[in-house]
């Protein structure tokens, strides 16, 4: 551009310029090198600082590189010890699985051998047989299965109903039922006590209990009728005691 511009001041001089044109085109030509000179250094100065920039930028992403870098490894390592930790899932499944089947083939088994067991104990005579089953009844009662309770003590009456035992019997299907909350229920095995059973030592028992289930069934006057029969008809009863008890509390 320098020589472009001193060109033209030559073409200029051969065209026979007067003195004071010269030295004013002169005078241009420096101003017009000066701010060349200018143009150069900002110009310099701009790439020394992108140049400066460059290298920032550099140093700021070299580490951001290595971060990245980083957290990939660890993203994978992560990937790694997920699949890891779903085959073991799946393991533990399956070994489940597995349990729990050998538990339901040793829980057929037991129950097999339970039923065969008690078959083998079932006793001989008539008698025997009554008080077996009855005390079975009994047993499952007192285990709180009461469903199969119930079952039992069904049976016995049905196979005997005439038996000693089967005001007893009929007494406790009637608290299994109390016990299952089915009060309806339990009134009327209450009632079958009573009525067919009178002289069964259960008898106040069962009206005291019929009474309760009453009470629970929010018949709190039917409830205290049939306590004050049991305090009338038996007084000397713990049912007695019991009764008075509960007609206090009802009362109050």
């Amino acid at each position: 551009m320098k020589k472009e511009i001193f060109l033209i001041g030559f073409l200029f001089f051969m065209g026979c310029a007067t003195q004071k044109d010269l030295a004013r085109i002169e005078q241009h030509l420096v101003y017009l090198n000066g701010k060349i000179e200018d143009l150069e250094k900002n110009q310099q100065k701009i790439e020394n600082i992108i140049s400066s920039q460059q290298a920032d930028l550099l140093v700021q992403v070299g580490p951001l590189q290595d971060k990245i870098k980083e957290l990939m490894g660890q993203r994978e390592e992560t990937v790694y010890e997920l699949q890891q930790l779903s085959r073991r899932i799946e393991e533990t499944n399956k070994e489940i699985e597995r349990s729990e089947k050998r538990l339901a083939e040793l829980e057929a088994k037991l129950e097999k051998t339970i039923k065969m067991m008690e078959e083998k104990s079932i006793p001989s005579s008539k008698t025997q047989k009554e008080e077996w089953l009855y005390k079975k009844g009994l047993n499952l009662f007192r285990q709180k299965k009461y469903e199969k309770a119930r079952e039992t003590l069904n049976q016995f009456l049905k196979l005997y109903p005439l038996s000693p035992l089967a005001g007893n019997a009929q007494f406790w299907l009637g608290e299994a039922y109390f016990a299952q909350k089915k009060y309806e229920e339990a009134i009327l095995a209450y009632q079958r006590v009573i009525k067919n059973y009178p002289k069964n030592i259960k008898v106040p028992a069962a009206l005291f209990k019929q009474g309760k289930a009453f009470a629970m069934l929010g018949d709190n006057e039917t409830a205290q009728i049939l306590w004050k029969q049991v305090i009338k008809k038996y007084p000397k009863t713990k049912e007695a005691n019991l009764a008075q008890q509960a007609l206090k509390k009802i009362k109050k």
